[in-house]
């Protein structure tokens, strides 16, 4: 009588989804990246056009020699830091997924959280918004806000001309041609014409100070652009651009900026001795001091 061997396991195909996510998880590990597994599974869904919860009922699939070359090549850029954003050129943020290349930094939740309070403080406000989105980058604040409130008019600007065209790019495929989104490049606010007048600016400034840059992870250090993260003095910097958006805005109007948590309320406090009406400061999910609102 033939009797079974409880811990017999069946050999797993070496082309197997299932046996190509655990070698993949294994090598990642090996090279310190802390979500190997998460990682593995992102890169293999994307490369295979699946959502990564169809690769648990595949698990059996085989993979192609092509599929094989590919996906071994997005492990290696992996395995040497570089975001997988980056490398499925792609991020989800709010209610779309943004194009993203080493051009423009990968969209954070936090930010995430800005486009909420936004949303949530103009609920009731049926009316037009003309919205400034200074240091857009993906345009991933700008281009959700329209996409929840077509009425409003948009302006996207960076001082990066790659950072407008891939805002661009996400316009269009997110919103559409002709989505009525203006772009203009600028250093801050040297070129927004001077009688333009906005009811709301957002901005997602760099922020971190340059001291910090060694305590970040390789991800943000060797592949996100330092000119959209690092200050020498994020007080000045930050202190001036808040002054020159209350010339920008319309009497009443509103301005929200993600910022440095150590620092938020000093912006406020000076800001409502500068002619700001009032001024707040809100916390991220995380209950860091991340978010400063001011009235004019």
């Amino acid at each position: 009588m033939t009797t079974l061997n409880p811990n017999f396991k069946p050999m797993q195909h070496p082309d197997s989804i299932l046996t190509l996510l655990k070698k993949s998880e294994e090598f990642l590990r090996k090279k310190e990246i802390p979500s190997a597994r998460l990682d593995a599974e992102i890169l293999l869904a994307d490369l295979l056009n699946l959502q990564r919860v169809k690769l648990y009922v595949n698990f059996e699939r085989l993979l192609t020699e092509t599929e094989k070359n590919a996906y071994r090549e997005r492990i290696v850029d992996r395995s040497k830091n570089k975001p997988t954003a980056y490398i499925t050129g792609q991020k989800a943020f709010y209610n779309s997924v943004f194009f993203v290349n080493e051009k423009v930094l990968i969209p954070r939740p936090e930010t995430e959280e800005l486009v909420e309070k936004i949303l949530l403080d103009f609920k009731g406000n049926n009316s037009e918004q003309n919205v400034l989105d200074l240091c857009t980058g993906s345009g991933c604040i700008g281009i959700s806000l329209k996409s929840a409130r077509k009425d409003w008019n948009i302006t996207l600007s960076d001082i990066s001309k790659d950072a407008l065209e891939i805002a661009k790019k996400n316009a269009i495929q997110i919103i559409g041609e002709g989505n009525n989104i203006q772009f203009l490049e600028s250093n801050l606010f040297l070129s927004i014409p001077k009688e333009s007048e906005f009811d709301l600016i957002v901005t997602n400034p760099p922020y971190i100070p340059i001291s910090d840059k060694t305590e970040m992870m390789k991800d943000v250090v060797d592949y996100e652009p330092h000119l959209a993260l690092f200050l020498e003095d994020p007080k000045e910097f930050l202190s001036k651009l808040i002054e020159d958006a209350r010339i920008h805005l319309k009497e009443g109007g509103k301005f929200y900026m993600e910022t440095y948590p150590s620092l938020a309320w000093t912006f406020v406090s000076e800001s409502t001795t500068n002619g700001w009406k009032e001024g707040k400061v809100e916390k991220d999910l995380s209950g860091k001091d991340r978010f400063v609102v001011l009235t004019k």
